[in-house]
């Protein structure tokens, strides 16, 4: 998971499956980030920019991207990118996605 923003992370975003945005930004200029990332990166599978609303956008290879609103998706952007990889990898659409929200502890 590489921050393409971060000072060196262009050089890493080359590399990176997952790309994550720290910037937030309104909902329309976050999803075009994402797409944005998703076709600038060649090796990116998913691309994820969080909103100054707190929700988050995603771009997928492949596929349209997403929003997923700030009920949605109550988690960093970076916990959101990690799932929307793994719910691609297991062969499931983006478009299926419809939130992604952290268990407290158990114990």
């Amino acid at each position: 998971m590489v921050n393409p923003d971060a000072p060196g992370g262009a050089g890493r975003a080359e590399y990176a499956d997952v790309l994550v945005a720290q910037a937030p930004l309104p909902p329309v200029a976050a999803r075009a980030r994402a797409e944005e990332l998703v076709a600038r990166w060649p090796g990116c599978l998913v691309a994820a920019v969080p909103e100054g609303d707190g929700g988050c956008a995603l771009g997928a290879r492949g596929g349209a991207g997403v929003v997923l609103p700030a009920w949605a998706a109550p988690a960093p952007a970076l916990v959101v990118a990690s799932v929307a990889h793994a719910w691609l990898v297991a062969g499931s659409s983006l478009g299926d996605l419809r939130s992604v929200a952290l268990e407290g502890d158990k114990a």
